[in-house]
């Protein structure tokens, strides 16, 4: 690798990073700059090389989070459950699609939720629940089943679905 590509690989990492730091969705950074700096990794390994170098970053947010911020693990536990086994069957539907055409619908999942994430600036401004506490728990089991479907088959953008699905579906 030359030391340009090295450089900008970095630099697309460094920004996804604080991407990711600020608030959320440094994949929608990362794997477009991959697959364009690095066109000989397949997407599979794309996905899974920006996946892995997210992975430090997110463990660490998650944990800032959690110490200063209440979360009601009524919701969290069922959406985590949910989203591990989900997201495993995400990663074998992902092995089963022809990689042209899982290229493109990342780098167009990529795009929308550039654009929709830009144009939401309100979301999330009040809260307003709309589920009783024990429907709210299976609500957060269907949020977290369906991101980490979507986490498994595609991969960038997954913590802002997250921030949507649990602020729209849920009401939080």
């Amino acid at each position: 690798m030359s030391y340009e590509l090295w450089l900008l690989t970095g630099l697309a990492g460094l920004a996804a990073g604080l991407l990711d730091s600020i608030v959320g969705g440094g994949g929608l950074i990362l794997t477009p700059a991959m697959l364009n700096l690095h066109p000989g990794l397949n997407i599979l390994q794309t996905i899974a090389t920006q996946r892995t170098s997210s992975l430090l970053g997110t463990s660490v947010a998650a944990w800032n989070y959690f110490r200063h911020v209440v979360v009601e693990r009524r919701i969290v536990l069922p959406a985590l459950v949910a989203a591990l086994a989900s997201s495993a069957i995400g990663v074998q539907f992902a092995k089963r699609i022809e990689p042209e055409v899982l290229k493109l619908l990342v780098l167009a999942v990529c795009v929308v939720l550039a654009v929709y994430t830009v144009l939401r600036k309100d979301l999330g401004t009040r809260e307003d629940r709309r589920f009783s506490p024990r429907r709210e728990a299976w609500a957060a089991a269907a949020v977290g089943a369906t991101c980490g479907f979507y986490n498994g088959l595609i991969g960038p953008g997954t913590g802002t679905l997250l921030v949507f699905a649990f602020v729209s579906v849920i009401g939080l």
